[in-house]
């Protein structure tokens, strides 16, 4: 399944949809590709992943409330 070319994408929108608490829109593509690379060079590790959304400014402007 790893090795299917759909699978990283497909998490990477998951997660990264979840997190952000809405749908990745067209503007969100180049970060989606840089996570999808981050997953994959990081042994498809869902902590790589979570680390890479979460440190990233995008979910820390999107999620800013003061």
């Amino acid at each position: 399944i790893v090795s299917a070319p759909e699978f990283a994408p497909c998490v990477v929108q998951t997660v990264a949809t979840s997190f952000l608490g809405r749908p990745l829109a067209p503007e969100d593509d180049a970060w989606k590709t840089q996570l999808v690379k981050t997953f994959v060079d990081g042994g498809y590790r869902m902590r790589t992943l979570v680390k890479a959304i979460v440190t990233s400014p995008r979910y820390r402007l999107g999620n800013d409330r003061r």
